[in-house]
């Protein structure tokens, strides 16, 4: 099995409107579907053991955007020593008293979008 090729069929399938996981809330035309969908199958996004809801529309929470980080950094095996600190820094900027308010739809794509730029990186790099 290789973990890569699994990632680019996930990608393809979510791309063409393929749901991978099941969220109530988060619909085939919702605009963060794809990103949504690709994230929690990659196992960035861990879902509500409660419900099958994603609550797009929520503000981002602090506890998210550690645990989304924390997460793309494990599956994409990116560790470095300032991991912690980063993770710090960028949770306070996007949920801090003074930060943008983002929605969990919102990030959701904004790190969809990041890791995808990584992917056709690497690739121009193996190429």
């Amino acid at each position: 099995e290789n973990p890569m090729l699994v990632k680019r069929l996930q990608y393809h399938l979510v791309q063409s409107g393929v749901p991978l996981y099941w969220f109530v809330d988060v619909p085939i035309d919702h605009e963060a579907f794809k990103a949504v969908q690709w994230l929690a199958a990659m196992g960035i996004i861990e879902p509500d053991p409660k419900s099958l809801r994603f609550r797009p529309n929520a503000f981002l929470s602090k506890k998210d955007v550690r645990t989304w980080l924390e997460n793309t950094i494990a599956k994409l095996q990116i560790k470095s020593e300032a991991e912690e600190q980063l993770i710090n820094r960028f949770a306070e900027k996007v949920v801090g008293d003074d930060a943008l308010k983002f929605t969990r739809a919102q990030f959701a794509q904004l790190l969809a979008n990041t890791i995808e730029a990584s992917f056709i990186q690497r690739r121009s790099r193996n190429i």
